[in-house]
């Protein structure tokens, strides 16, 4: 699993780290703590699943979002935030967002987005299989 955490707190990018890597050893995490390089990770180091801040310094997470969305629906992204607002999470909800963790961060919170992300990973590969010429054959 690629990983970008998008995190301008220390402590709170430590954590993540660590919960990541002890529960996923195979991971490959790389980490911003703005949105400019958010947006530069993202291309060149397409992730599988992202955290990212919704405050964060030069450019806002909910834009970091947006931006991400119009070049890749497929990324799994979770925003991460203090704030919590009814606002910022409706925004985030319109553009796409996959889902939300509230700081303080909780272990088992974390462990219960990325395993969403596994879960809806494995579903999609088993969708749908090649067979033959161009003709599908669904496995569910």
């Amino acid at each position: 699993m690629n990983v970008l955490i998008v995190e301008d707190d220390e402590q709170g990018r430590r954590f993540l780290c660590g919960v990541i890597e002890h529960h996923w050893p195979d991971a490959r995490i790389v980490q911003a703590v703005d949105g400019k390089t958010a947006l530069k990770l993202f291309a060149q180091h397409p992730p599988q699943v992202t955290l990212l801040d919704i405050e964060i310094p030069k450019l806002n997470g909910l834009d970091v979002l947006e931006i991400m969305r119009a070049f890749r629906r497929d990324s799994f992204i979770v925003m991460v935030s203090g704030n919590s607002s009814m606002e910022n999470v409706k925004t985030a909800t319109d553009i796409g967002v996959d889902g939300f963790l509230v700081k303080p961060f909780e272990e088992r919170k974390v462990i219960d987005a990325l395993q969403r992300y596994t879960r809806r990973h494995e579903q999609q590969a088993k969708k749908v299989a090649v067979v033959g010429q161009g003709k599908s054959l669904s496995l569910d």
